[in-house]
């Protein structure tokens, strides 16, 4: 502010070269976005809130059919964020929504009285499921066969997996449900 010669102070003037403002009302308009630049982020924004909630709903459907079926259910423990920082692997296993769908299931499992067991992932595809032995050659993500040098077993080594992080088995390595040693013909696709 600066005093005028009766008293009174006035406004400063904005130094010599800084715009005036309407030369800034001016340029703000211009870096607005445009009308159709709006309606076109909207839109996009309104077809990830959908396929969000398509995917949130799949996951609790595929959840309350799981919690509902079985009284314990054993999942593999991890760490979601750990396997975000291979950056190969990253895009496909946010896509899946591991953390999601395992979050839903936990929630569906209590509203229906029943378990859901976290078991430590380590070796559960590495391990032969029949006789508890480790695989000698380790198995990479390419091998889809897990065969078993001990024993025979011949399996699928998602199946093999599977059978491990049953949490009926869990205290039982090697052994079945009733007791007996689980011992599987080669080649055959065991449960």
């Amino acid at each position: 502010m600066r005093a005028s010669a009766g008293g009174t102070t006035r406004p400063s003037r904005p130094p010599r070269g800084a715009p005036s403002s309407v030369s800034l009302a001016i340029s703000s308009s211009a870096n607005a976005p445009s009308t159709a630049r709006l309606a076109t982020s909207v839109a996009v924004a309104r077809a990830h809130a959908r396929v969000g909630a398509q995917r949130g709903d799949f996951v609790h459907k595929q959840a309350r059919t799981l919690a509902r079926r079985f009284d314990r259910i054993g999942v593999e423990d991890l760490r979601v964020k750990n396997l975000l920082a291979n950056r190969r692997l990253a895009r496909a296993i946010s896509d899946a929504g591991w953390r999601q769908f395992v979050e839903a299931l936990d929630w569906q499992a209590a509203k229906a009285g029943h378990q859901v067991i976290r078991i430590n992932p380590r070796n559960t595809t590495q391990t032969c499921s029949a006789c508890g032995t480790k695989a000698k050659v380790h198995i990479g993500l390419a091998d889809r066969i897990f065969a078993c040098t001990d024993c025979g077993l011949v399996l699928c080594r998602d199946r093999n997996a599977a059978r491990n992080l049953n949490p009926d088995r869990q205290d039982k390595t090697g052994v079945g449900v009733d007791g007996s040693k689980t011992l599987v013909p080669v080649g055959t696709e065991a449960a």
